[in-house]
Order: structure tokens, then C-alpha cells, then sequence
């Protein structure tokens, strides 16, 4: 799935590239008449534009060898699945009469996921339209895996994950592609958020750490943490909504090309920044920002 995320990322930086050099490209064959000649009479005939042209082509091609298997793989990579349970498809309904595991590990692609609270006090797991898909106990660890193929209609494919209202998790680690994951009222010691090209939405939770991973994606969370925070965004949407005050918090900042915001004030804004704010408090916020946007809100819960 990373690999999957990371090439989206270099592609489109490759794009966002090629358009800044655009209008200099055009520049230079309107106005550097010599040059493009003399590029003439070394490329044995070749205009510029077209060495640039076959250049990007050679690009893409090689991009495209790397990843020749593009049309039919799975938003997630395979490895997300355990070859010793069962990978089932379609629509599936399962109960778990009680929960042993004190790890949530969430990871899905291309399909839409929310965590309710169930009414009996059970776990189940209900899923519609799925294309891969794994739902199990093993040790200490209740996963969820689902993906399906690129080229595939994922807006049908949805699983919801029913739990005993007020459960406690040790640790969640929630993961997401190009799908959706909603949930309200998760309790943790340890809440990890990875977020593709995707969407997360949390309401009311309750954790003692909070670390996120934003790529093109968005993360929206409303809730308490009641220790350190780390937040990286690289080109998407980051933003918390937290209890308490801005002064709960000591805070480490870096922001390159995007923009943060704690509160009222506005950090970074498109220059390179780095910035230590010592409030005298308990408790830390590290934020990165590369190209995309961190919002800091405190209080109206």
C-alpha cells in the first residue's frame, strides 16, 4: 500500500514539475532562436520541444515498466493479508461474542468503513460489495484488511464495524488509501492514523498519544489527548480539534511550502520555517507541514 502511495506522490510531483518549467520552455524556443538551433544541429535534426517530449516519454515509460502490472492491482498491497486466515469477497456478516485483543488494527482501500457502537455488547463486522477482505482475532490484535482492484467502482463497497460502546483498545492503528474510514468515540492508549489518498474522520475520541500520516489525502479529529502529539501532512488536509487550550502544549513546527495554523496564529504560509514554542507544558506538538494545511483548534466540544 505505501509503495502504491508513494508512487502517486512522485507522480504527481513529476506533473506539478513539468508545469513550472512549461512557460520557460516556451520562453526559451520563442525568444533563444540561436540556441534552439545549435540544439538542432546536435540532435541531428530534433527541435527542442521534442527532445523535451521524448525525454517525458522515456519517463513515463519507465515509470510505467515499473509498475506493468497497474491495470489489475489492488489499492493496498496483498501483503496486508494473512495467508493463514480466510480472504473472502463479496458480502459477509460475522460475530464475535467477545473481544480478546487489546490492538485495533484497521487497514483498507478503495471502500468505505465506519465503527459504530453495537447494541448488544457484541463485535460484528458487516461488509457489502467487497473485493478482499479479512476479519479475524490473532493474539492480541482484532484486524480488518480490505481492498479492491484500481479499476474497479469502489463507491458500493462498504464495511461497518460494530463494537461495545465504551471498549478501551491498548493501541489503534487505523490505515487508509483511497476509501474512508468514519468512526465516533474510540478509546485508546495509542492512536496511529495513516492516511493516503484517502479520507479519516474521528469524532470524540479519547487518547493518551495521537500520531498522523497525511499524504494527498484528509484527516479530520475531534476529541481529547491527553499526552504528545505528531502530526505529518505532505500535500493534504490535517486538522484536530482538541480539549483544553493552546498553552496545554509545547509545540515543535516545520513547514516548508504549506501552511499551519494553531489557533489564531498562522505559521509558515510558503517559506521555509522552523519554529519551538515553550509554553511550559506537559505535554508536546510536533507538526510537519510540506505543501498541504495543519488547522490547531481548542475547546467547543
Amino acid at each position: 500500500m505505501k509503495k502504491f502511495f508513494k508512487f502517486c506522490i512522485v507522480a504527481v510531483l513529476v506533473v506539478i514539475g513539468m508545469g513550472l518549467l512549461m512557460p520557460y520552455v516556451m520562453r526559451f524556443r520563442d525568444e533563444a532562436n540561436g540556441t534552439h538551433d545549435f540544439w538542432v544541429k546536435i540532435t541531428g535534426g530534433k527541435n527542442l520541444l521534442e527532445s523535451i517530449k521524448e525525454g517525458g516519454d522515456a519517463l513515463l515509460d519507465g515509470v510505467l515498466e515499473r509498475y506493468e502490472s497497474l491495470e489489475g492491482f489492488d489499492i493496498n498491497d496483498a501483503t496486508i493479508f494473512d495467508k493463514d486466515e480466510m480472504i473472502e469477497s463479496g458480502n459477509i456478516e460475522r460475530t464475535f461474542e467477545q473481544i480478546n485483543a487489546s490492538v485495533l488494527h484497521v487497514e483498507i482501500g478503495g471502500c468505505a468503513l465506519e465503527i459504530l457502537n453495537s447494541e448488544d455488547g457484541s463485535a460484528r463486522v458487516v461488509a457489502e460489495n467487497v473485493g478482499k477482505f479479512q476479519a479475524y482475532q490473532k493474539g492480541d490484535e482484532f484486524r480488518i484488511a480490505s481492498t479492491r482492484k484500481a479499476k474497479e467502482n469502489a463507491e458500493d463497497s462498504r464495511i461497518t464495524l460494530y463494537l461495545p460502546a465504551g471498549y478501551s483498545w491498548q493501541a489503534i492503528d487505523l490505515e487508509v488509501g483511497a476509501g474512508q474510514i468514519l468512526t465516533e468515540g474510540l478509546k485508546a492508549g495509542e492512536l496511529d492514523i495513516s492516511v493516503g489518498a484517502g479520507e479519516i474522520r474521528l469524532r470524540g475520541m479519547e487518547v493518551s498519544s495521537l500520531g498522523v500520516k497525511v499524504g494527498a489525502g484528509n484527516f479530520v479529529a475531534q476529541g481529547n489527548v491527553t499526552g504528545s502529539i505528531e502530526a505529518e501532512c505532505a500535500m493534504g488536509n490535517l486538522e484536530l480539534q482538541l480539549a483544553g487550550s493552546r498553552t496545554d502544549y509545547n509545540y515543535e513546527l516545520e513547514c516548508v511550502a504549506g501552511n499551519i495554523k494553531i489557533g489564531e496564529e498562522q505559521y509558515g504560509g510558503g517559506v521555509v520555517k522552523e519554529q519551538n514554542i515553550n509554553n511550559g507544558a506537559g505535554r508536546r506538538m510536533d507538526l510537519e507541514c510540506s505543501m498541504g494545511n495543519i488547522t490547531v483548534t481548542f475547546g467547543g466540544l
